[in-house]
């Protein structure tokens, strides 16, 4: 780390955290210690791990893996009123520009979001809406694409990163027991 010809020299006191990226996974290392030593005549840093890595999931939110078969609207974006149930019922929607019925399958889920599976072509900031038949009730989720890539395998071609807006307030619960049977599971 050079700024102007000099090196930014660490205290004893100072401690780093590194977020490494490998593939598609990311790590996590913390209190890693630094300082400056010379190799070959040339001032360069050391870095110091006193832990191992941790996995890191920037998303904050614990991820559940579903696998369930789903069908779900979605509409362009700026159109995303028309799948907010306080303005319109997402049945009462005829042009099919507007609103698209689609299948595919939720791969994992959380509270800010899910991963879901399906051939139909969205672009970001498309808005998706689709509903969960639990224990608890139903779950209504409404989001945005956030993210897509192209999937070679499987019965799908695209896999989307949905980004909820809107989520029924039962759903921590949802996904609390989906953790727990998860567990349980593979205990056995």
């Amino acid at each position: 780390i050079v700024g102007g010809g000099r090196v930014f020299p660490f205290q004893d006191t100072d401690t780093i955290e590194f977020i490494y990226k490998d593939q598609e996974r990311l790590w996590k290392f913390s209190n890693i210690k630094a300082r400056v030593e010379k190799l070959d005549d040339t001032a360069v840093h050391c870095f110091y791990t006193i832990s191992k890595g941790e996995t890191y999931n920037r998303r904050n939110a614990f991820r559940v893996f579903v696998g369930e078969e789903i069908n779900f609207f979605w509409v362009p974006k700026g159109h995303n009123d028309i799948l907010h149930e306080n303005k319109m019922n997402i049945n009462e929607v005829d042009s099919p520009y507007l609103k698209k019925d689609c299948e595919g399958v939720i791969k994992d889920l959380s509270e800010g979001g899910a991963g879901i599976y399906t051939n139909e072509r969205l672009e970001l900031n498309d808005c998706v809406s689709f509903r969960l038949i639990t224990e608890y009730g139903l779950i209504h989720c409404i989001g945005e694409v956030v993210r897509r890539t192209s999937v070679t395998e499987g019965n799908y071609r695209h896999f989307y990163g949905i980004s909820f807006a809107e989520v029924s307030n039962v759903m921590s619960k949802y996904l609390f027991n989906l953790q727990r049977l998860h567990l349980q599971s593979s205990r056995k």
